[in-house]
């Protein structure tokens, strides 16, 4: 699996191993922009260029962009989430992974 692509990475990862799963790479939400509006354009671009799933940082997520992407069947990657509360939230929020430097305290909170 690839993660860190946008469209032309991803275009040329499908073109010389094509099946294999690549992340797309969400851009920052500035939160000049609405947030919908961010979340629609992020999962537009990652279902266009025909990435597997959504990779984005823990900063820019909210329960209406993981219902969006559960609703078109995008798995949610986040990156990098080292706060116990943070992951508790994402974790009821239903992403599909998390990176995090913390992984002894990750698996604790999983195993609950």
């Amino acid at each position: 699996m690839f993660s860190g692509c946008q469209e032309d990475e991803i275009s040329d990862i499908h073109r010389l191993l094509p099946g294999c799963k690549v992340l797309f790479n969400a851009d920052r939400w500035n939160k000049e922009q609405p947030f919908a509006e961010f979340a629609a354009q992020m999962l537009s671009r990652t279902l266009d260029c025909g990435a597997f799933g959504l990779n984005i940082c823990h900063e820019d997520v909210l329960p209406y962009l993981v219902k969006s992407c559960k609703a078109r069947a995008v798995p949610v990657f986040v990156w990098t989430v080292d706060d116990p509360a943070r992951m508790e939230e994402l974790i009821g929020m239903g992403v599909d992974s998390i990176t995090t430097h913390e992984v002894n305290l990750l698996k604790s909170i999983l195993n609950r």
